[in-house]
């Protein structure tokens, strides 16, 4: 393989050079759920090898461009869809000539995409959109839901919401003689994450962790092994009970996303939910850190303390075969004459 003239290579597993390489360039900055591990992770617990579909785009030895695609029903996605344990969507790339290079790549070998939260203000979902209008490509796209997140410099909660957090703690001491206590990076023990599974099946009824022993799994080996993965816990002062646990993404972006959460129901009364995410957001921003995201889902309770927000949304396309013959016939003209 020569890498000093450029090449496309479609990957179906994570070898070490891949892996080495990969890491390298998830170094320069980009979302968890593109980091090699938590991929590979996925793949393990979740994936075909058949259906995996890694492009990469390679100049001068190094590698500019990485794909993380996974086929499902005929269409690309990226790995972690179904079920989807990311929260957005992306490529890497070093410059945005690759992306070009990318999506003419799919389409020339009849790739069809279904490509899911996208955010809107990516240089990628700008020039994908762009390129696909280009090409009169059939598609379809649908707003999935408004993702929002918290920049350092522009943290300043409501007082309202300072006052409410200030009575959840009194009342807690008042009847309890306890007060609440909060640790952003606590051990990632066994007997935490089993209590993490429980609050969160009875808080949810069960929820995506119920009877579910692949996600459980894939929960479990990214807590143990993965450095991205943070554990939070709020406990009682005096006892030691916890009260809540929370698990978020620290990204090589210096960004922080909130990904799940659990609380003690037995402490419902005294909001614990608040609480932890009060403590959390300061303790995340304390600890250096630039943008918390809030990740996905629509819970009201997020909008307690943002107001910024990005749109996530999702893009198909559809080739008619008989339109892609013709397309296929005028790109490879195209080809000779421009590349």
């Amino acid at each position: 393989m020569n890498k000093n003239e450029e090449t496309i290579e479609i990957h179906q597993s994570i070898n070490d050079e891949l892996y080495n390489a990969w890491d390298e360039l998830y170094k320069l900055g980009a979302s968890y759920n593109l980091s090699p591990f938590w991929c590979k992770t996925w793949l393990n617990h979740f994936g075909n090898p058949d259906n995996v579909k890694i492009i990469t785009i390679w100049e001068h030895q190094e590698l500019k461009l990485l794909a993380p695609f996974y086929v499902r029903r005929n269409k690309l996605t990226i790995i972690g869809t179904k079920p989807d344990l990311y929260d957005e969507f992306n490529v890497f790339y070093r410059e945005k000539k690759y992306l070009e290079k990318l999506f003419h790549y799919i389409i020339q070998n009849n790739f069809q995409l279904n490509f899911r939260h996208l955010d809107a203000e990516t240089d990628f979902s700008k020039e994908l959109i762009k390129y696909i209008s280009g090409k009169a490509i059939n598609q379809q796209s649908h707003v999935d839901e408004t993702k929002l997140f918290i920049m350092k410099d522009k943290f300043d909660p409501p007082g309202y919401f300072r006052r409410d957090i200030e009575r959840c703690k009194r009342n807690l001491q008042k009847n309890t003689e306890n007060e609440y206590v909060f640790e952003f990076r606590t051990q990632k023990t066994d007997e935490l994450i089993n209590e993490f599974i429980k609050f969160h099946t009875q808080r949810w009824s069960g929820g995506m962790l119920k009877d579910n022993s692949a996600i459980i799994s894939f929960l479990r080996e990214n807590l143990k092994n993965n450095e991205s993965i943070i554990l939070s816990r709020l406990y009682l002062s005096q006892s030691g009970e916890t009260v809540g646990l929370g698990i978020g993404y620290l990204d090589s972006n210096n960004k922080y996303t909130y990904s799940m959460t659990a609380y003690n129901n037995a402490y419902s009364k005294y909001s614990p939910g608040k609480v932890f995410l009060y403590d959390l957001v300061n303790a995340v921003f304390d600890d250096g850190v630039n943008c918390f995201d809030m990740g996905r889902g629509s819970e009201s309770y997020k909008s307690w303390i943002t107001d910024q927000q990005s749109i996530l949304f999702t893009i198909k396309t559809h080739i008619n075969p008989k339109y892609y013959k013709v397309q296929r016939f005028v790109n490879k003209v195209l080809d000779l004459v421009f590349y």
